[in-house]
């Protein structure tokens, strides 16, 4: 979904996004969710955009592979700007809240469904886990070790780091 520089006036814009077609089709993650926005001009090339996105996701546990259903909820505010952006020359500068929740257009229009891939994507934990103590899999036998114990041989002594056990004693 595009919104127009033109179709924003001084009085806000309510939206609600209920499907996902925002969101790419990817095998690791399934997300459900629906996004309130509310849109308003602050003045010829100031947009303000406030949302929220809330809903689940569904994915695979990153040790043991199992299923898990997690809640999605982030809020969020950008002022889209018309124009470029004024970069200084190669100093350090430090970033306010403000310079985080800017982002310029080239085009008077704003790609509603950019920005909330980008909020669903970044409430995602890098790790999905099904539990904070997750054992994950056996490398030996692929057994879940959540669930049964592992019949391996706990003999290392074909590792190259066999060597360093003989530290230990």
């Amino acid at each position: 979904m595009k919104l127009h520089f033109d179709d924003i006036g001084a009085q806000p814009i309510r939206l609600t996004v209920e499907d996902n077609s925002w969101l790419p089709s990817d095998a690791e993650l399934d997300v459900t969710a629906v996004a309130k926005i509310t849109v308003s001009r602050r003045n010829n090339e100031n947009i303000v955009l406030r949302g929220e996105l809330k809903g689940k996701y569904f994915s695979r546990c990153g040790r043991c592979g199992a299923d898990v259903k997690s809640d999605l909820q982030s809020s969020f505010e950008y002022i889209v700007i018309l124009g470029e952006e004024e970069i200084p020359e190669l100093q350090d500068v430090e970033c306010i809240e403000q310079d985080v929740n800017t982002f310029y257009v080239r085009e008077p229009e704003i790609d509603v469904d950019g920005i909330l891939m980008e909020q669903a994507y970044l409430d995602l934990p890098l790790r999905v886990l099904c539990s904070d103590n997750c054992r994950g899999i056996c490398a030996g036998c692929g057994v879940n070790l959540n669930r049964e114990t592992c019949d391996c041989s706990k003999d290392n002594s074909g590792s190259p780091f066999a060597i360093l056990s003989k530290l230990k004693k």
